[in-house]
């Protein structure tokens, strides 16, 4: 086998960015060299396991980013090297997989001069959007590592305070206008004060929280506005009342996501079924509310998640509750028969603690933007009355 492999698939077009791959698991370049070839503007050039069997071939295939795992970037760290000192005035940019997002591992990357960020759940859109974008001089990051990414990158991060704590009340709104992408003149517009005394006020606050420039501090206040928004929509998730109803009858799957749950933290009770004969049984009954949301595994006993939902959808009472399907079934007949049956998505279960809490938050995300249908009343306690959890 050749040290380095080059792609068999057809270029696509002069002017395209050449795109060199560097990762140690072959089922993931695979998986990457499937999402890159034969998109427009981007033109894979080769690829390898490691970085001993990329550097040598640099001056060779001229890319112009590189994508590369996380090993790559510790063994760059490890060599001792830079790719300016390597290939000269325009070194390629470096876009990361960060499966485990550790902060070592991110601290090493940022040394290694990684321009782009992305997590496990990255979808090839944002792959395509992330080799774009460093290869046009700018940084890009997956929403996930934001929070992490943001507290080593910017010079600011260093402050144990936060901007709240620090900064004046009118420094503050000048901090987040300036996060909400205004200009001088629009804020001082927006405060009824002059663009030299936004200036000033965006002195101080470059002063106080380390930052060199009115184009860092631009970023700090940006990734700040967006970390509080994404905060702010993931407790208005957890302080839902009424509670959630899990519909599985693996027991090991239900701690799981209870565990995960209470990392967010989640302030809503959980109310288990073990089958769709059981979870309707409980839906049919009174003395509790509705759930706010119903999380579907599809192979139980007695009654498949199938069978359940066609039957909650002919409830009139029931039929407009939100479900999301929570399985291990990959299946495209599954996903398709059940979006047919009005489910709002298709998740498959993680395997690991840390990929469920991702996920939920996920789903949060998801559920702060969505717009629900009308949810069903009946006679009985309202959504503010306590609800005590009994599992079927």
């Amino acid at each position: 086998m050749s040290t380095l492999n080059t792609p068999t698939s057809t270029p696509s077009g002069k002017g395209s960015i050449r795109v060199l791959l560097t990762l140690g698991n072959a089922l993931a370049r695979a998986g990457l060299r499937n999402c890159i070839s034969g998109q427009p503007g981007v033109e894979l050039v080769g690829e390898a396991p490691d970085m001993a069997r990329t550097l040598p071939q640099l001056d060779q295939l001229r890319p112009e980013v590189i994508v590369l795992d996380e090993s790559a970037v510790v063994e760059l760290r490890t060599l001792g090297v830079t790719l300016p000192a390597i290939s000269g005035a325009n070194p390629p940019a470096l876009v990361l997989l960060a499966e485990s997002g550790t902060p070592e591992l991110l601290d090493s990357a940022l040394g290694a001069g990684v321009k782009g960020f992305l997590d496990p759940a990255t979808a090839p859109d944002a792959l395509l959007a992330a080799i774009r974008q460093v290869a046009s001089g700018e940084r890009y990051m997956s929403p996930g590592l934001l929070p992490k990414l943001v507290k080593r990158e910017e010079p600011g991060a260093g402050v144990d305070s936060s901007p709240e704590d620090i900064l004046t009340e009118r420094e503050l709104e000048v901090f987040q206008l300036t996060g909400e992408g205004f200009e001088a003149k629009e804020i001082g517009d927006r405060l009824g004060i002059s663009p030299r005394t936004v200036d000033v006020h965006r002195a101080n606050i470059r002063q106080k929280l380390g930052l060199n420039s009115v184009h860092e501090l631009m970023r700090f206040a940006t990734a700040w506005q967006q970390n509080r928004a994404r905060a702010d929509r993931l407790q208005r998730f957890c302080r839902e009342k009424r509670p959630l109803l899990l519909v599985e009858d693996d027991e090991v799957d239900v701690l799981s996501l209870e565990r995960a749950l209470a990392r967010l933290p989640a302030a809503f009770p959980i109310e288990v079924a073990r089958h769709g004969e059981a979870a309707l049984q409980w839906l049919r009954s009174d003395g509790h509310p509705l759930p706010f949301l119903i999380l579907l595994d599809i192979n139980m006993p007695r009654m498949n998640g199938h069978e359940f939902l066609a039957e909650l959808r002919r409830d009139p009472m029931l039929r407009t509750l939100p479900v999301a399907v929570l399985t291990t079934s990959p299946h495209e007949a599954d996903r398709d028969r059940l979006y047919q049956l009005g489910i709002m998505a298709y998740l498959v279960k993680p395997t690991r603690s840390e990929e469920y809490v991702e996920m939920l938050r996920s789903l949060a995300e998801f559920w702060s933007f969505n717009s629900p249908p009308p949810f069903p009343r009946r006679p009985g306690p309202s959504p503010e009355d306590p609800v005590v959890s009994h599992a079927a």
